[in-house]
């Protein structure tokens, strides 16, 4: 059976197929301006199993490095799929050609072109910053939907999940006592030992108390609360809607005409906003503990002098703006963790992903939400 397929006047390819195997003739000439047409010709030679191919070059003209390479490339293709394949016909500069193609064929790490220009820079730049914006805009969606199922949970107090907020209160505060209190304990030994050093300088050192009591109150016992929570449940709610996800669980809920916002984020906001200001009271009291015992031992401050300076020093609202911040920061951890958990696409990778991401877009929002808090209350006032 012959196959006659001229690809170009200079250039051609006959298949055979007989007995003996599958006879390849090619003839006219092979060079660089004939490759393109040949190419696709070359790619469908194929025979039959268990048969031989043999490249015939009796006919060839004239043949370049395009096209030995692409005889040598057509052979490799065929040995690998298990023909035995041989070149017949071939002159002694034909046969250079050829080992030239073979003594070349080496694998070569080729470094992907990176377009370094100002123009790609900004072209990236511009798109970070517009999925900056969705992510922003979606997260926004994300509020306006959890606060539309607590305003109903409030209207309908059937629909709220009492049982699952008392569990996530259990979870997120009782069980988060011992860490919060063991980290926050051993800052306020650290801050009034550092605090009695450099004071000590000075001759100063009356005015620790007066130091670690401003700092506590205001900044350092909150901050710890959130850090602490949003390392260990803000995390928590991430992997655990995360595996939701991935298991399909959430997307059986939506078929059962169920709200995944108000069974699985209502409750986790609610439990934070409630016990976030209780977290801070304590934090609060185990950090002040802490720099009573190091003002005691290092300066020998008593107790009493130490609780009547700090009540000489505080005022209401020291105490009062970690108290304003600290349902804020618990919403923030709850809407990020559970934000985070829902956009888990499906892969056990994903939700570390999204998990490792729900950490440090929480702590992030937290520390810029605590500097605007440190500037309003400076500028009115407080």
């Amino acid at each position: 059976m012959d196959d006659m397929s001229p690809v170009a006047p200079v250039a051609w390819i006959k298949q055979t197929s007989g007995a003996d195997g599958t006879i390849i003739s090619l003839g006219g000439n092979w060079v660089v301006a004939a490759t393109a047409g040949l190419f696709h010709e070359t790619e469908a030679i194929a025979g039959r199993a268990g048969e031989s191919i043999t490249f015939d070059l009796t006919d060839v003209a004239v043949l370049d490095t395009a096209g030995a390479w692409l005889v040598y490339r057509t052979a490799r293709r065929l040995q690998a799929q298990g023909y035995v394949v041989q070149t017949v016909g071939s002159s002694d500069d034909q046969e250079l050609m050829l080992q030239q193609a073979v003594d070349h064929d080496v694998e070569m790490d080729i470094e992907p072109y990176e377009d370094r220009s100002f123009v790609h820079w900004l072209n990236e730049l511009g798109a970070k910053v517009f999925r900056m914006f969705d992510r922003v805009f979606d997260f926004l969606n994300f509020f306006g939907m959890v606060l539309f199922a607590i305003g109903r949970a409030i209207v309908q107090p059937r629909r709220l999940r009492l049982a699952a907020t008392v569990h996530q209160i259990e979870i997120v505060g009782v069980q988060a006592l011992s860490l919060v209190g063991l980290i926050t304990f051993l800052i306020g030994v650290v801050i009034a030992y550092q605090a009695a050093s450099v004071l000590s300088d000075m001759n100063a050192e009356f005015m620790t108390v007066d130091m670690v009591t401003f700092i506590t109150l205001r900044e350092l016992g909150i901050l710890l609360a959130a850090v602490m929570i949003v390392g260990r449940s803000g995390s928590s709610f991430t992997a655990q809607i995360g595996a939701m996800v991935m298991h399909e669980e959430v997307d059986a809920m939506r078929s059962l005409a169920l709200d995944p916002i108000e069974i699985l984020v209502v409750p986790r906001v609610l439990a934070l906003l409630i016990i976030m200001p209780i977290m801070t009271f304590f934090a609060d009291a185990v950090a002040m503990f802490g720099a009573i015992l190091i003002c005691w031992i290092d300066l020998g401050i008593t107790p009493t002098a130490f609780i009547e300076r700090a009540r000489e020093v505080a005022t209401g609202w020291d105490v009062g703006i970690g108290f304003v911040k600290a349902p804020v920061f618990g919403m923030i951890i709850a809407l990020v963790g559970c934000y985070e958990g829902l956009k888990v696409t499906g892969s056990a990778e994903s939700v570390g992903q999204q998990t490792t991401r729900s950490v440090v877009e929480a702590i992030f929002m937290i520390l810029v939400l605590d500097a605007f808090f440190a500037v309003f209350f400076t500028t009115i006032g407080i």
